[in-house]
């Protein structure tokens, strides 16, 4: 590779010379870049704000998408297909402040 760019680079041809690195941004693929659609899980349990009681039928959204679901008797969640990067999980039950976090999915994981 760089026996190569040394070569492009040399040759008298000077638009080829200005053109390369735009030419290899597009042409190679960026490192740590996440596929498109590649999605990843969440899973966790609720419980009140002494953290002694599991909270039943709270319902867990990951804000910007359709994904929700509720909390079993145990205060146990878990959402497959979520987008992997950034997220925001929203919880909302009767009753109670609605409470939200920041989290981060990795592509064929569980967060």
């Amino acid at each position: 590779m760089d026996w190569l760019l040394r070569t492009l680079m040399n040759t008298p041809l000077r638009p080829l010379r200005l053109l390369l690195p735009l030419l290899l941004t597009l042409l190679l693929p960026a490192a740590g870049q996440t596929p498109p659609g590649a999605s990843g899980s969440i899973a966790g349990r609720v419980t009140n704000a002494a953290g002694d009681t599991f909270l039943e039928r709270v319902r867990v959204t990951v804000e910007g998408t359709s994904l929700e679901t509720f909390t079993d008797a145990g205060g146990a969640y878990r959402l497959d297909g979520v987008p992997a990067g950034a997220v925001r999980v929203r919880l909302c039950s009767t009753g109670l402040a609605v409470q939200s976090a920041p989290g981060s999915v990795v592509a064929g994981h569980s967060a």
